[in-house]
């Protein structure tokens, strides 16, 4: 039975050993038994399809155990599993960077073949790992290995999914000297993946630079670089730059998303910016979407520094409409604002939409008023 069993023992080693790679996606090697789970012969393809996409059965597995620890432990299990699901990524990440590093030593790059390139290039793309892409596109143009356009393209959305700017930046700078043409449609998703990542990476005036680049070179962003764009500008309170830009998007014929509206909605009312409140306003109408009702208080103080009554009474009207309660203090600013102008006709026009509404009924309110127009001359009161 002992005989049987060493005889049965060495053949059941490779099986634990390859059924543990796959779960933690590493390559193991017992070195005094001579065994190795990570052949040499096995392609550079092979090794970076084990690195990214292990056993689905083990990680599920290996899911379940976490959860169950988690409970046992009295932890978070979403949290136990995200930080697992980051430590497993930068995991994948350090053994494709090895896997690449030892692949490409010295001279060994020149034997790499266009397939093995690209499966290093797609699997840095998969792990948003921009500055790797770079590494290995600069391989692939000094090996002589041809670089399809979808790969470009992959790696410049990986890199800007990861918010990679300096990353981009080597891609595109590599799609130069591999002399792509400047009007190729890769540039258009160069320019696109650029202006999204520096938007979202807090550089919203590089981002508004590079854009005015696109516009120069007649190409122009797709819809979600610009509601980056105009949601970073709307966060550092450049509101006339988020306004021009939302006004070249609608000279185009599109139209921003809601959340970038409302971002330029917010950031106009803190400014008390009319022309940009009032473009977002419209803007927000014509898409149905419901504006938060402080935004819409924030537009009645708007329209009272401006003193624009229709804006106040658009504002009023949709506020009607949802049933938000009016208080006294939404006009009185706007019609304080009005009587001080001496504009007469939209003072009285809004002094009826409080009493309408039910307020500005106090004998404080016509006080004022009346005290405004004795002091005015009769034919400016009558004009």
């Amino acid at each position: 039975m002992l005989a049987r069993l060493s005889q049965r023992l060495p053949r059941r080693i490779p099986t634990v050993l390859a059924t543990a790679q796959r779960h933690y996606a590493a390559p193991l090697t017992l070195t005094d038994a001579g065994i190795s789970g990570a052949s040499d012969q096995a392609s550079i393809a092979a090794r970076v399809r084990r690195i990214i996409h292990p056993s689905t059965h083990d990680r599920i597995q290996h899911t379940k155990d976490l959860a169950q620890d988690a409970r046992m432990q009295g932890q978070d299990v979403g949290a136990r599993l995200a930080a697992d699901s980051r430590k497993h990524h930068e995991t994948q990440r350090a053994q494709l960077r090895q896997l690449h590093s030892e692949s490409t030593a010295d001279t060994a790059a020149a034997t790499l073949s266009p397939g093995d390139f690209g499966a290093l290039l797609a699997g840095f793309s998969e792990l948003n790992d921009g500055s790797a892409c770079v590494r290995v596109l600069r391989q692939m143009r000094e090996a002589g290995a041809p670089v399809l356009a979808a790969q470009y393209t992959t790696a410049l959305r990986a890199a800007g999914g990861a918010r990679q700017p300096a990353a981009i930046y080597g891609i595109g700078e590599e799609m130069r000297r591999a002399g792509v043409p400047a009007d190729d449609a890769r540039f258009h998703v160069f320019f696109e993946q650029l202006v999204s990542a520096l938007a979202r990476g807090g550089q919203a005036e590089h981002a508004y630079a590079v854009l005015g680049e696109m516009q120069h070179r007649g190409t122009a962003p797709s819809r979600a670089a610009t509601d980056a764009l105009v949601q970073a500008l709307a966060d550092i309170d450049e509101t006339a730059l988020a306004l021009q830009t939302v006004r070249d998007a609608q000279q185009r014929g599109e139209s921003l998303g809601a959340l970038a509206l409302l971002a330029l909605l917010h950031a106009a009312g803190r400014g008390l910016h009319l022309e940009a409140f009032w473009a977002c306003w419209r803007a927000l109408q014509a898409l149905g979407a419901q504006v938060p009702e402080g935004d819409c208080e924030a537009g009645l103080r708007v329209a009272a520094r401006g003193g624009d009554a229709a804006l106040a009474e658009d504002i009023l009207r949709v506020m009607q409409a949802r049933g938000l309660p009016l208080a006294e203090f939404h006009l009185e600013p706007l019609l304080d604002a009005l009587v001080a102008a001496a504009r007469w006709a939209p003072a009285l026009r809004v002094l009826h939409a409080m009493r309408s509404s039910g307020v500005g009924r106090t004998p404080a309110t016509l006080r004022c008023l009346a005290r405004a127009l004795a002091a005015q001359p009769v034919a400016a009161v009558d004009a």
